[in-house]
């Protein structure tokens, strides 16, 4: 995967992260059911006592308003309130879930963006082709003359062992050491002379 593929996947991953990290956040900041029923018991019992729209209470607003209201506390018994309690708990328990997820969605992509950028990229040649190296032959293959093998490299930087092989008789000629990027190579006549095969006319 190259780094323009990661970038162009990267959208829609943390698109959906963030559609299910909303939909968290957004469920838990309505307040579960336990805490509608006991704003319920509060708004039948001390209405005057609570804010306007009260229906939208968290369960850490609601408990700081029971903690310091003593009418309020009154209207609701010890097992709501420990009820109350806990789901303020659980409130704190799901946002430290999602935010943690949100952090390591956020140094996941920050690490495979560096991994995939840093990474190295290995070599890879095409469009490999010999041809004479001397310009009165006009491109011919002459044994007479030097050939040059031309290639197209992509990728980091490498060393290459370029040689000439006779496919017929498994005859090579020595490799010899050349970067990838230099694109080209020379074979004087003695250094190809080895793979050349004789023909002999009747």
């Amino acid at each position: 995967m190259s780094a323009l593929q990661f970038l162009a996947s990267l959208p829609a991953v943390l698109g959906l992260a963030g559609f299910v990290i909303f939909y968290f956040l957004r469920r838990n900041q309505r307040g579960d059911q336990i805490t509608q029923e006991i704003v319920a018991k509060l708004r039948r019992g001390a209405p005057d006592r609570l804010p306007a729209h009260s229906e939208n209470l968290t369960p850490a607003t609601l408990t700081r308003l029971v903690e310091n209201d003593a009418t309020l506390r009154f209207q609701i018994s010890d097992q709501d309130f420990q009820l109350l309690r806990d789901a303020l708990r659980q409130q704190f328990v799901t946002s430290l879930t999602v935010y943690g997820l949100c952090g390591f969605i956020f140094l996941v992509g920050v690490v495979l963006y560096t991994y995939v950028s840093i990474r190295p990229k290995p070599v890879s040649v095409s469009s490999i082709s010999v041809n004479s190296a001397d310009q009165v032959t006009g491109g011919a293959l002459v044994d007479l003359y030097p050939l040059r093998v031309v290639w197209n490299s992509d990728g980091d930087p490498e060393d290459l062992s370029i040689l000439l092989e006779d496919l017929a008789g498994h005859r090579r000629t020595s490799a010899k050491t050349v970067r990838s990027t230099e694109g080209e190579m020379v074979f004087g006549p003695d250094e190809y002379t080895i793979i050349l095969t004789e023909v002999s006319i009747d």
